[in-house]
């Protein structure tokens, strides 16, 4: 674990035609967003390739335009510190928002390094944006998503991710070590958390790892959202893991209450899917219809936010709620929006709420 100084986030805009955008572009990583915004018009223009950097300013790459990003004290890794432990804590992508007079925005290539004063560097990128054609762009904007997740592409460990219990078998030549669970066995069951133990078909000891403890639920918001007074629907992700990451989680049915933030009122539809710690979804979505208040500010539904039980639930569950800005919303960033999850410790949920004056 080492504290992260730098992040250099590259980006290169299609050379298509309506390819730029003059949008506000985010990098979520360890944890919070970060702006990449230099105040230049040209940073994100058709055929453009710009690398933005965030903290500690020691540029010296000379075959790319290096962009110091606009308010660099509050678009800082060290401001909070982060650490590289957050860095496969939380998920890594780039997030393009409706905010300028050209919306959409063509994506051809993003590489992002989070560099540490001892020389460290933890390289990101998506494999599918590799290589060169209109194959390997992607189109970013409302109707066709606004978010495209990042994979670590420099072969550190994630943490987190689940291994393959052992089987140690007592043999005649002494402990052997098996990948997997072993098969023809009678389970001999112990209390407490020591060691389990059984016997094979041919009379060997077998001795398996005790079960995983039950990790807490952990409950955030993945981003925020912004919207003008009865403008477009927004989305907002609500992330749930276990603390520690990778514990399984069974709290059994529980009540989610979720409340919008001022301004805002919830269409009542909620999507969800597990995701592991690259941010690849395992399977297919899954809905919920919630029950909507009167005002339209609360939304509660009943399920089981099981994790790390088997296979299919392996990662961190997102919920996908959809939030309608509503005509009259008070202009303002507002907080007072609420995850409540059976008895894990809620979080908040933000929205802004933008000047219907501003240009768009």
């Amino acid at each position: 674990m080492a504290d992260i100084t730098q992040i250099r986030v590259t980006v290169h805009t299609a050379d298509a035609e309506y390819a730029g955008t003059a949008d506000w572009v985010y990098l979520g990583l360890a944890g919070r967003e970060f702006a990449l915004n230099s105040g230049a018009d040209e940073d994100l223009a058709t055929g453009a390739k710009v690398c933005f950097v965030l903290g500690e300013d020691n540029t010296d790459e000379a075959d790319i335009k290096i962009k110091p990003v606009l308010d660099p004290e509050r678009n800082d890794p060290r401001l909070p510190q982060l650490d590289t432990s957050d860095l496969d804590r939380y998920p890594a992508y780039i997030r393009c928002t409706q905010s300028g007079s050209r919306p959409e925005w063509c994506l051809e290539l993003v590489h992002v390094e989070a560099r540490t004063a001892s020389g460290e560097h933890h390289t990101f990128g998506n494999p599918r944006l590799d290589g060169l054609g209109e194959k390997r762009r992607i189109w970013m904007d409302v109707p066709f998503g606004e978010r495209l997740y990042l994979t670590r592409v420099d072969g550190q460990a994630h943490l987190g991710q689940p291994t393959a219990p052992t089987t140690q078998t007592q043999t005649g030549q002494g402990t052997q070590t098996h990948p997997g669970t072993s098969t023809g066995t009678q389970s001999q069951p112990q209390t407490g958390g020591g060691t389990h133990s059984a016997t094979t078909g041919n009379g060997q000891q077998t001795q398996t790892p005790p079960a995983r403890t039950q990790g807490k639920l952990k409950v955030e918001q993945l981003g925020s959202a912004e919207a003008k007074p009865g403008g477009k629907d927004q989305v907002i992700n609500i992330q749930l893991t276990g603390d520690p990451f990778g514990q399984p989680v069974t709290p059994g049915s529980v009540e989610h209450t979720f409340t919008a933030p001022a301004g805002f009122t919830w269409t009542g539809d909620v999507a969800y899917a597990y995701y592991n710690s690259d941010m690849q979804a395992l399977g297919s979505q899954d809905w919920v219809k919630g029950q909507v208040s009167a005002n339209g500010r609360t939304l509660t539904f009943t399920r089981d936010p099981h994790m790390f039980t088997d296979a299919s639930d392996s990662g961190a569950l997102t919920y996908t709620l959809i939030a309608r800005p509503q005509p009259d919303a008070p202009v303002g960033r507002h907080t007072d929006g609420k995850a409540q999850i059976g008895t894990a410790k809620p979080a908040k949920i933000t929205a802004t709420v933008l000047d219907p004056a501003e240009d768009d």
